[in-house]
C-alpha cells in the first residue's frame, strides 16, 4: 500500500535509533530516519501536487525552528520511544497541519492527543511476551546517553513505494 507522512526528522538521534533498531531486528520503521510523527496517514502519494507542497510550507511557516531534548526512554502499548521536552512546538506543528488539512487527523484519530515521541521498536506481545520487561531491558540501552539536544528546523513529507520502501519526496522550511 502506497503512503505518506509528515515527520520532523531527528537527526541526532539518528545513530542512536538505527543501532538500537539493528540490534533488536526491527526493520519495520528502519527505512524511515528517526522522527517524531506530525500527521499520519498523510494523503496518497499520488495526490501530492505543488499546491498540496505550498499548503504544506504555509502550516510550517507558523511553527518558528525550535530546540528540544530527547529527555527520558519511555513505553506504551508495546511502544519504545524517546520523549522530546519540550513537546508544545510539535503538538502546535501538528494542530497547524491538521487545521490545513483537516480531513486529514494523526494516526486516523485514534488518539484525540497524540504524544510526540521517536519510536525506537514495537515490541510483540502477541507472543506472550513480558512487553514491560523487554521496555525496560530496551530502555536501559539508553543510560547515560540521555538527554540529547536536537533541533527542528524542517518538516518533511515521506513516501511509500509498493515494495514499502520510504524516501523523502521533500521538506520545508519551519518559520518564515
Amino acid at each position: 500500500m502506497l503512503e505518506s507522512g509528515l515527520i520532523v526528522e531527528v537527526p541526532e538521534a539518528e545513530s542512536l535509533v538505527s543501532a538500537m533498531r539493528s540490534s533488536i531486528g526491527f526493520d519495520g520503521a528502519v527505512r524511515v530516519p528517526a522522527h517524531v510523527t506530525t500527521l499520519y496517514p498523510f494523503v496518497d502519494p499520488h495526490a501530492i501536487t505543488n499546491e498540496l507542497r505550498e499548503r504544506v510550507a504555509a502550516a510550517a511557516a507558523v511553527v518558528s525552528p525550535f530546540v528540544y531534548e530527547l529527555s527520558a526512554v519511555e513505553c506504551f502499548d508495546g511502544v519504545v520511544w524517546l520523549r522530546p521536552t519540550p513537546d508544545h512546538a510539535f503538538r502546535e506543528l501538528t494542530d497547524r497541519v491538521v487545521q490545513e488539512f483537516p480531513h486529514h487527523l494523526p494516526y486516523g484519530g485514534a488518539h484525540p492527543d497524540p504524544q510526540p515521541h521517536v519510536t525506537v521498536a514495537m515490541v510483540d506481545g502477541d507472543a506472550g511476551a513480558d512487553v514491560g520487561s523487554m521496555c525496560r531491558t530496551l530502555g536501559s540501552e539508553f543510560d547515560g546517553q540521555l538527554p540529547l539536544a536536537c533541533s527542528a528546523a524542517a518538516l518533511s513529507l515521506f513516501t511509500s513505494d509498493a515494495d514499502g520502501t520510504w524516501s523523502r519526496l521533500f521538506s520545508v522550511p519551519l518559520g518564515s
